[in-house]
């Protein structure tokens, strides 16, 4: 798998006279429109998800997050395009985050693990956790990727206060 094949990043510019949101008030990294499928949560929108899954973050948390992870995402990449085999163990943890919050802000209906489109729901997110675990645990090809997908759902569901990224 290349990065080419991975869902496209947003855009990241804050609109004019918006202060970074969208009138909506819809974090603007969700992009426009965010391709969401039918059922799943909306990112910013704070609740608890069935299955009792919590969805605590603020779409300002989720836009500075955002622009955060694009940062790093250009860092892991360097020069451009490189099979994900090339990329040293933080620069797969880095992908891992970002498949993770493309799929929870809608930028891409595929879920991090399984790669099945599916809705952002409670039972979802838990499977998605649980199937990342098992990778990570067992040391599995790309166990990295895999402990980046649980940093992000961890934190974005509140079991994590911080975003964690290695050597920062």
């Amino acid at each position: 798998m290349t990065v080419t094949e991975m869902p496209p990043a947003p855009r990241s510019d804050p609109l004019p006279g918006g202060g970074g949101f969208f009138d909506s008030g819809v974090p603007r990294c969700l992009g426009e429109p965010p391709a969401l499928l039918p059922g799943s949560a909306i990112a910013g929108q704070v609740g608890v998800l069935d299955g009792g899954v919590p969805w605590p973050r603020l779409a300002s948390e989720l836009d500075e997050q955002w622009d955060r992870l694009l940062i790093r995402l250009a860092e892991a990449l360097g020069a451009g395009d490189r099979p994900v085999e090339a990329m040293d163990g933080a620069g797969r943890f880095v992908l891992g985050v970002w498949t993770a919050a493309a799929w929870t802000l809608g930028h891409s209906p595929a879920a991090p693990i399984s790669r099945a489109d599916r809705a952002v729901t409670g039972p979802a997110i838990q499977e998605e956790l649980a199937a990342a675990g098992q990778l990570v645990v067992g040391r599995r090809p790309y166990w990295e990727w895999a402990t980046g997908v649980l940093e992000w759902l961890l934190w974005i569901t509140g079991a994590r206060e911080t975003l964690r990224y290695p050597g920062r």
